[in-house]
């Protein structure tokens, strides 16, 4: 046997001189019983492995992260804005979410709103990997829309303000 635990054939056959094999990088991994190169910043045993998986799972960004944050932000800010609206003698626009308000009252209208942003964020995700454009488009389009609205119900209620109704 060599000093590397291989059979001497095995050494002729693959045309290694014990010089050469004990300068490799092979030698060096049956020697020490490491068939991998030393990685100092893996963690050694299975909790430690499960806690940086955790983490890396945490520190992940979302495809589309920025752009559906803009479309909460704005759609929060349209109910928030809608629902002052409401105290100052405003009706709702939209024939699905009047119905919405007259069963089920402004909590179910905020359920609605909260259902729907939601369906809107979970198909752009799901389609982004093939269509990351048209999924970009979707949360950019809804973003102005509804920023647009934004704007108008804040007229309305600066306008109603300035009438002093």
């Amino acid at each position: 046997m060599t000093p590397g635990g291989l059979h001497p054939s095995i050494c002729r056959s693959a045309r290694f001189s014990g010089q050469m094999l004990q300068r490799s990088y092979f030698y060096s991994a049956i020697m020490t019983g490491n068939d991998r190169k030393e990685n100092n910043d893996a963690p050694k045993d299975r909790k430690n492995r499960e806690r940086s998986g955790r983490k890396s799972i945490l520190n992940r960004h979302l495809p589309l992260e920025e752009e559906s944050a803009v479309f909460i932000l704005v759609n929060f800010a349209d109910v928030v804005l809608t629902g002052l609206a409401f105290r100052f003698g405003a009706r709702e626009a939209n024939i699905a979410a009047n119905w919405v308000l007259d069963r089920f009252g402004l909590i179910g209208m905020v359920v609605y709103k909260f259902v729907l942003v939601t369906f809107v964020l979970l198909v752009c995700q799901y389609i982004h990997p093939t269509h990351p454009r048209t999924a970009r488009a979707v949360l950019l389009v809804g973003s102005v829309a509804y920023g647009f609205l934004v704007v108008y119900i804040t007229a309305m209620l600066f306008a109603n303000f300035i009438m002093g109704g």
